[in-house]
């Protein structure tokens, strides 16, 4: 049987070296939510490299969303577009660019963006399939449409898993 003082003593411990491990955040260091609207293998448009397009108005999101819903097959998502409150929120969408086989995806690695001198970082997974693996042969574009508030930051830096950095997209607002 363990004793009280153990218990105590060991959450004592724990509690000290998760004081010491944990990484001093950097002066004005912040957080940004992040919301996922959208993603697909199939909606990122036909551009040959790697875009980031920022939404300001309704009207631009609308029309964006629309497009994107032809290319899927699941019609409910193409009726449900996410409500965006452009007063507080904006939206970004992010495409990989054409990719002659299946297997690539775009995907949130975490739901909030690091702000940091002014730019936020976005971690996403961006996937790219293993040399060698057999794959359907058609052409997709994977995309994401992603919504964050309104925020002090005027630039965005799309950094994929490794830690590279991906897009950057400058806000003029």
């Amino acid at each position: 049987m363990i004793r009280p003082a153990t218990c105590i003593t060991v959450l004592m411990l724990l509690s000290v070296s998760a004081c010491i491990s944990s990484k001093p955040s950097d002066a004005g260091e912040t957080s940004v939510n992040v919301r996922l609207l959208y993603k697909s293998a199939f909606g990122g448009g036909t551009h040959s490299r790697p875009a980031a397009t920022w939404i300001t108005e309704p009207n631009m999101y609308r029309r964006t969303y629309q497009r994107l819903g032809k290319t899927t097959v699941d019609s409910k998502q193409k009726k449900l577009m996410p409500v965006v409150d452009f007063k507080r929120e904006r939206v970004l969408l992010i495409t990989m660019g054409q990719k002659p086989t299946g297997g690539y995806l775009l995907d949130l690695a975490k739901r909030s963006a690091d702000v940091k001198s002014a730019t936020a970082i976005l971690p996403l997974v961006w996937f790219k399939p293993p040399p060698g693996a057999i794959l359907p042969q058609v052409i997709t574009s994977p995309c994401i449409l992603l919504s964050l508030p309104k925020g002090d930051y005027s630039r965005i830096q799309v950094m994929d898993q490794t830690g590279r950095i991906r897009l950057q997209v400058n806000i003029d607002e």
